[in-house]
Formats: structure tokens, sequence, C-alpha cells
């Protein structure tokens, strides 16, 4: 029985072992063959659209769908009706 296990933890040894070096190797060979080293990055936005913070229950809404209210010279963005009236009633 301790054969066994013993045999079992240095498979687990080399098999990590192995993964590591196979890990390296593919680095090395992606970097060599004018692979990039690190994905470039991209500045884009949420698929809904740019997000925006209902004022009033606090929940973050897409720009396409938002409900929206000018007031004070600037729009303001509800993610319903309901939250909107509650807004212009003063009960926030």
């Amino acid at each position: 029985m301790l054969r066994f296990i013993l045999y079992l933890l240095a498979t687990v040894l080399v098999v990590t072992v192995l993964r590591s070096v196979i890990g390296i190797v593919l680095k090395a060979a992606s970097g060599f063959l004018g692979g990039p080293s690190q994905p470039a990055k991209r500045h884009t936005q949420p698929a809904g659209g740019v997000l925006h913070k209902d004022p009033v229950c606090g929940a973050y809404v897409p720009d396409s769908i938002s409900v929206k209210l000018p007031a004070d010279g600037q729009i303001l963005h509800f993610c319903s009706d309901d939250c909107k009236k509650k807004y212009q009633s003063g009960k926030v």
C-alpha cells in the first residue's frame, strides 16, 4: 500500500514538472515565431453601450435602454419609469 502511494505521488510530481516544462517551451516557441507575448489591450465599451447609475436604486443601466430625464442641464438615466417617477415625486 505504501509503495502505491509513493508511485502515485511520484506520478503527480512528474506530470506537474512536465506540464511546466511544456508550458515554458510553448511560450518560448510562440515568442520565437513572432506571436505576441501579451495580448493587445483594446478600449471597448460594454455590449449595451455606456453605463449610467440610476440615482434612485443605484442600478447601472446601458445608455441605449435607460429612461432619460433632463434636469439641471444634464441628463439623468433611470432603469425604469417607476424610478423616474420616484425621483420626480421627491421620494428618493
